[in-house]
């Protein structure tokens, strides 16, 4: 079927006028040839896609142009367009039905001619910007307007390039600008970083010195912390004052100043490392309005800096400023961090000083300690008190929480203990409920210890043992391993708490072990615990030939093998006590040396 001609089923309808054979008549007027129209109905003539410029998106915008013709209608009569549903089905429809005439149509605003037969899915570029024009938001404006900005190759322009092919020189300049910033903001090292401002500033601008000073704000200066003198770098120390000189001025004002020639301005302040210096360009560095310092350069030639090192300077210390603000919170962080490690490593030599390392002259009883905090300071701590002769006191405590403050709360109570059995060296139970008042008058939310307290009589190889919620100590005899139950609230939650005591008369050759909980709950990768269950069994293994020395160091190792990889989580704290053979009546005289 032509598109200049229909042959409908309902008759034969002379052809319909395409386009291009519409007479023009003026510049926005077509004469379409006239028949006899006696109805009234509205018919589509043109339809286009337009793009939506804000969503990226293709939206139909279809146009309508409508007639209402009498037999008396102005033939040049204008018929106003309107948005309304439209396919080419409905027009073929509509003439099938109404046999027509068609008069002269006017589109407003102006549109450009359009394809005689549109698809319904087809994209007429002719079309889109008339349209955009009438049915865009105002918000579309502006987005059109940087449209603009890059031109468009089309077949009346196919010679058309985007800006950065068409201007080579500011692309190379922008690039240049870029890889300059990027670098910049990734060097952290305060001196390699005033190195490379001032290696590729020399790319942009030639100079003969330059110096970097920077803002302090308690002494209220501008101090000069780098610079550098015909290539090579020199020591610059010198403080200037707000409003003082070239760099004063430029830093008060918070704008660059460009001197073509420093000998007919005043300002100008000469020292040693700037002799032969003709011109001077100081650039202020910013960050958010806020005075970081500034950018000094100078030349021995005058009139060697131009507006555009100007501009191009002032582009780049933007990015300069944030590269020297990174470096002052990289440096006061890392300053902070090492006064800190410092600090961590007093603190923990102090804390292993508080424990004893061990005791001798303890008649009828080996004894062996063993510590291993999970950071550099830790909650766990142990001691042995002097009860008299023949007779010494363990104590094994495990602090709530790690690192500094366990240890600090952990200090707290060795301190009271030892004060405390100094002048009243009163029974274990008794011992605990007075330690349990003073924790808990301290106040301290959130904190509290978990604690066995041990006595061993040497003249009755009795061990009498209080608990204060810590793990059950273990005891080996004869190769059989029994977990000795005790229980107890922990010192420093509630007032006024009464412990209870067990007695255990000891034979030679037994094994006592306390074990804080650092050690039952050791896990490996797969977040699995060493338990009592491998614990007791690696207790089983050990016999009376094994010092207590070698039963420590194994009990840590077999830990430190089934952790593997997994980080330790908690303190470790090991006492392992043996009972040696007969001795003599004259050694339970002795008084127990603790070291």
């Amino acid at each position: 079927m032509s598109p200049a001609e229909f042959h409908l089923r309902r008759g034969t309808v002379a052809p319909v006028a395409t386009r291009a054979s519409l007479p023009r008549v003026a510049s926005n007027f077509f004469r379409i040839c006239s028949y006899k129209i006696p109805h009234s109905k509205p018919f589509g003539i043109c339809t286009c896609k337009t793009k939506n410029l804000k969503s990226r998106r293709i939206s139909s915008y279809k146009k309508t142009y409508t007639y209402s013709p009498s037999p008396r209608a102005n033939p040049c009569r204008q018929i106003a367009p309107r948005l309304s549903p439209f396919s080419k089905s409905s027009i073929l429809h509509s003439i099938a039905e109404f046999p027509f005439s068609l008069a002269s149509l006017r589109s407003s605003p102006p549109i450009p001619r359009c394809s005689p037969a549109i698809s319904r899915h087809s994209l007429s570029p002719s079309c889109i910007q008339p349209h955009l024009s009438q049915n865009r938001s105002q918000s579309y404006r502006p987005v059109e307007e940087t449209a603009k900005l890059v031109p468009a190759r089309t077949a009346a322009n196919p010679t058309a390039q985007p800006l950065f092919l068409a201007n080579p020189d500011q692309t190379k300049t922008l690039t240049l600008l870029y890889d300059i910033s990027r670098e910049l903001t990734s060097i952290l090292d305060r001196e390699a970083l005033f190195r490379g401002i001032a290696q590729h500033v020399k790319k942009i601008v030639d100079y003969h010195v330059f110096t970097v000073m920077l803002w302090n704000e308690r002494t209220q200066l501008l101090e000069g912390v780098f610079a550098m003198h015909y290539e090579d770098t020199i020591a610059s120390r010198f403080r200037v004052p707000l409003g003082e000189g070239i760099t004063g001025s430029a830093a008060a004002g918070r704008v660059p100043i460009r001197i073509p020639d420093v000998r007919l301005d005043a300002r100008y302040i000469h020292c040693q490392t700037a002799d032969g210096v003709r011109s001077e360009l100081v650039v202020p560095l910013l960050m958010q309005d806020r005075l970081i310092g500034v950018l000094d350069l100078e030349s021995t030639e005058p009139h060697a800096f131009t507006e555009e090192h100007e501009r191009l300077l002032s582009t780049l210390a933007a990015f300069i400023a944030i590269a020297l603000e990174n470096s002052r919170l990289y440096q006061d962080a890392r300053q902070n961090e090492l006064r800190l490690l410092a600090e961590l490593d007093t603190a923990k030599e102090i804390q292993r000083q508080l424990l004893p390392r061990g005791a001798r002259e303890v008649p009828g009883l080996d004894i062996a300690a063993s510590y291993v905090p999970a950071r550099e300071l830790g909650g766990d701590f142990y001691d042995f008190l002097p009860y008299g002769n023949g007779r010494l006191a363990f104590v094994l405590g495990d602090v709530s929480g790690k690192g500094t403050p366990a240890a600090l709360y952990g200090s707290l109570a060795i301190g009271i203990l030892r004060e405390h059995v100094v002048d009243h060296p009163c029974p274990p139970a008794e011992m605990l409920q007075m330690l349990n008042g003073r924790l808990y008058a301290a106040r301290l939310d959130a904190r509290f210890v978990a604690m066995s307290f041990a006595l061993y009589d040497a003249a009755t190889r009795e061990m009498t043992i209080a608990s204060a919620g810590a793990p059950h100590p273990w005891l080996v005899r004869d190769g059989k391993v029994e977990e000795l139950i005790i229980e107890g609230v922990p010192l420093g939650l509630l007032p006024e708490i009464e412990y209870e005591i067990l007695k255990v008369n000891l034979l030679p050759g037994d094994l006592l072990v306390f074990a804080s909980d650092g050690f039952v709950e050791s896990e490996n990768p797969q977040h699995e615990e060493f338990g009592n269950e491998r614990l007791s069994a690696l207790l089983s293994r050990f016999s009376q030939k094994d010092s207590v020395e070698d039963i420590s160091g194994a009990l840590l190792l077999a830990t430190d093998e089934f952790s593997g990889s997994a980080p330790a989580h908690d303190d470790r704290t090991l006492l392992v006590l043996r009972v040696r053979e007969e001795v003599s009546p004259a050694d339970y005289a002795r008084m127990p040396v603790i070291y």
